[in-house]
């Protein structure tokens, strides 16, 4: 079965302009997309009074800012700007505990993550990855990249010793995230 796209040209004029990261304007510079919560009313995904945030999730990161299926946390580790999408429904492990409509609500809240942190980092990639081997409640990390940082292009678990915020840098960072995210 044949996806969207029928061909690479047609993918690529969807993908952009082709230009890299260093010469494209900047996310801020274009106008910002409405709130989250404005584009997906929360219909299906609202979250149930019974979730609980595991404790190893609780303990390594801090709050920033709930969106209409996730609550979205920073990872105490300024080595690398690191948000953490949690949805907050019970019971989650793996992203096919979600129904459909509720996927769709966490792809689009993962991009909005992925553009709060790229606009906030100006990084060089941003990656994205639900692994669950240390902590099983389903969890998306949305991690900034620099072609400079201590891990790269090497993945970010145990390359650096951990380095947790200066408080006032780490509440001047959520709150830029939270306003970037339409929740600040």
């Amino acid at each position: 079965m044949r996806g969207p796209w029928r061909d690479a040209a047609q993918l690529a004029r969807r993908a952009g302009t082709g230009q890299d990261r260093a010469t494209r304007p900047t996310p801020s510079a274009a106008k910002p997309p409405p709130a989250i919560n404005q584009r997906f009313p929360a219909d299906d995904v609202q979250p149930m009074t019974s979730f609980v945030l595991d404790v190893r999730l609780e303990a390594d990161t801090v709050a920033v800012a709930d969106l209409p299926l996730s609550a979205v946390r920073l990872m105490d580790d300024a080595t690398y700007p690191w948000l953490v999408l949690v949805p907050r429904l019970p019971g989650l492990v793996e992203l096919t505990d979600l129904t459909p409509p509720q996927r769709a609500v966490l792809i689009e809240e993962i991009a909005a993550a992925e553009r709060a942190l790229s606009a906030a980092t100006r990084c060089d990639k941003l990656h994205v990855g639900a692994l669950g081997n240390q902590v099983a409640q389903l969890h998306v990390h949305v991690i900034a990249r620099f072609t400079t940082d201590a891990a790269w292009p090497n993945p970010v678990w145990g390359a650096a010793p951990r380095s947790p915020w200066d408080e006032h840098r780490r509440a001047a960072f959520v709150a830029d995230i939270a306003a970037r995210l339409g929740a600040g």
